[in-house]
């Protein structure tokens, strides 16, 4: 016989013992899901029991405070039984009783026979405020100083002490605690300073004794009559009327041009008056000055007449002569120049005489507050314009940054564009000032307060914008510069673009500081504050200081 092939047999093989194989897999399958399902149900009788502990212990600590309460309300009964509440018309130990002195007239409180009339219970128990007890204390003229609980302690005490310490509360005038000898007080001892040994022994006397007298002294006493005391208010009002009298006349003869006739007892022993223009060079000094006032004035009118020379030699004669009208006196320094000799007398007296009056405009100064020069402006005609503090008009709201135009006519009179418009907003004395100068008006000028202060960040802007147009060679150079798709900018983007070129500009200056001076640069650059040398931070600071040290150029910036 022949042989099967081998696939066959491994197939007849695999045939035969497969069934076994499938037998004992699924044994095995069986087995694991039965163990799975056990112990599961394991877990959940676990689960179920604990929760039933859980529950059951709960249910057993209600039960439990449930009987505690009422065994607690049992016995907090059986104790109010034994010991049952007052009745409610026994008064708070709270309660005090005070007199009633709602009257200001404090006599009031009282009867006929010296008793008070009415008394009132208040409760002044500790849940009242510290400004209830003050208001207390002082409807009962009691001390109101200390805490809470010292100001109840004090009106427990004032309550209980009876009525003979509420009328000598009530009805005892104020006492001046500060006349006669002090008793019964803690003085603390100084230490004696150095300053006082030095001085000597007698000079601690104060420090060493409590009193600061070395024997007793009593009280003081009025030892003045009543008819003394009665003449008092009479002389008083007498002496009033004098000094009334007396500044009438002394305000009469201020608006007369004539002189005091007569003198106080106080002029009588003073030396004769002196006439300041006695001296030659004094006269000449101040003829000059008057001078140039008249020509500041005439300058600033537009009048061209000529003006009365003060070069001759011929002494000039004594004028009684107010130079007062000029802000000036014989004492002032400004009246003499250095080649100018003084009279001879250290102080020149000299009453007020009559005055002479000048054929100018009167100048607006007074002796409380004079009118101080501001500034000194030299215009392109070559006229110089001599402006005071009063001259300078308060600001208004400017439009120069949205009319650039008349931004550019207005600013300098030295320009070629120089043509202001008749509404010029700031003008002195009739003249349009150019924008550039008014920096000069309105810095440290007291009369217009704080108009610099809110003007000065808007004028560095247009000095910004006018630096880098008259910078350009011609104005259509500076708009085609400033221009984006052939529209012109606003003056908001032009100042943000010049802002950041200067920023830049100033780091690069910052940094060739640095290099300049390497090691030694916060040498150079610090200054002291508390005794203490402190590093500039501030590069603007910094670059304003290098451009001073370099010679670089003076920067207008404040």
């Amino acid at each position: 016989m022949s042989e099967p092939p081998p696939s066959r047999i491994w197939a007849t093989d695999a045939h035969m013992l497969a069934p076994s194989s499938w037998d004992s897999d699924g044994a095995t399958d069986h087995g694991i899901r039965l163990a799975a399902c056990l112990a599961g149900l394991l877990v959940g009788i676990v689960a179920i029991v604990t929760l039933f502990l859980v529950v059951r212990k709960r249910a057993r600590s209600q039960r439990s405070q449930r009987e505690q309460r009422r065994a607690s309300t049992s016995t907090l009964g059986r104790i109010m039984d034994l010991f049952p509440l007052p009745p409610l018309d026994v008064i708070s130990p709270s309660l005090y009783v005070f007199p009633c002195v709602d009257s200001d007239d404090p006599l009031k409180v009282l009867d006929e026979k010296g008793d008070f009339r009415r008394t009132e219970e208040i409760d002044i128990s500790s849940g009242h405020l510290k400004a209830w007890y003050i208001d207390l204390c002082r409807r009962y003229r009691l001390p109101q100083s200390g805490n809470k609980t010292a100001l109840r302690e004090r009106l427990v005490k004032f309550s209980e002490a009876g009525k003979e310490k509420w009328k000598s509360s009530l009805l005892t005038p104020a006492r001046i605690s500060h006349k006669g000898v002090r008793s019964g007080g803690i003085v603390k001892r100084r230490k004696v300073t150095q300053l006082v040994h030095r001085m000597g022994p007698g000079a601690s006397l104060s420090t060493s004794m409590p009193q600061g007298v070395p024997f007793p002294v009593k009280r003081s006493k009025d030892m003045r009559s009543q008819m003394k005391v009665d003449k008092l208010l009479p002389w008083a009002e007498k002496f009033m009327v004098q000094i009334a009298e007396e500044e009438n006349r002394e305000l009469e003869l201020s608006h007369t041009h004539l002189q005091k006739q007569g003198a106080s007892s106080i002029n009588n022993h003073s030396p004769p008056p002196i006439d300041p223009f006695k001296n030659t060079a004094f006269a000449h000094h101040v003829a000059s000055m008057v001078v140039e006032k008249l020509a500041a004035r005439q300058n600033s009118s537009g009048d061209a007449s000529p003006l009365p020379s003060t070069s001759c030699d011929t002494p000039c004669p004594s004028v009684d002569f107010d130079t007062t009208m000029l802000g000036l006196t014989a004492e002032s320094a400004e009246a003499f120049s250095s080649d100018v000799d003084r009279p001879d007398s250290p102080t020149i007296m000299f009453e007020p005489t009559q005055t002479f009056v000048l054929p100018s405009p009167p100048l607006r100064t007074t002796s409380a507050s004079p009118d101080r020069i501001q500034c000194s402006l030299s215009f392109a005609n070559g006229e110089t314009f001599v402006v005071r503090e009063s001259d300078v008009p308060p600001t208004q709201p400017f439009c120069y940054n949205t009319d650039l135009p008349n931004l550019i006519r207005s600013w300098d009179d030295h320009g070629e564009d120089w043509d202001p418009p008749s509404n010029h907003p700031i003008n002195v004395n009739g003249r349009p000032i150019p924008i550039i100068y008014w920096r000069d008006l309105y810095r440290f000028n007291r009369e217009t307060g704080g108009e610099w202060k809110r003007l000065k960040d808007t004028w560095n802007n247009w000095r910004y914008f006018m630096e880098e147009y008259n910078a350009s060679d011609t104005p259509e150079d500076f708009w085609t510069k400033f221009s984006e798709s052939g529209v012109r900018m606003s003056f908001s983007r032009i100042k943000t673009i010049l802002l950041e070129e200067r920023k830049l500009a100033n780091k690069k200056m910052f940094e060739e500081a640095q290099r300049w001076y390497g090691n030694k640069f916060t040498n150079h650059f610090s200054y002291r504050r508390d005794q203490t040398v402190v590093p500039m931070t501030d590069i603007p600071s910094i670059v304003k200081l290098y451009k001073q040290k370099k010679g670089l150029g003076r920067s207008e910036d404040d």
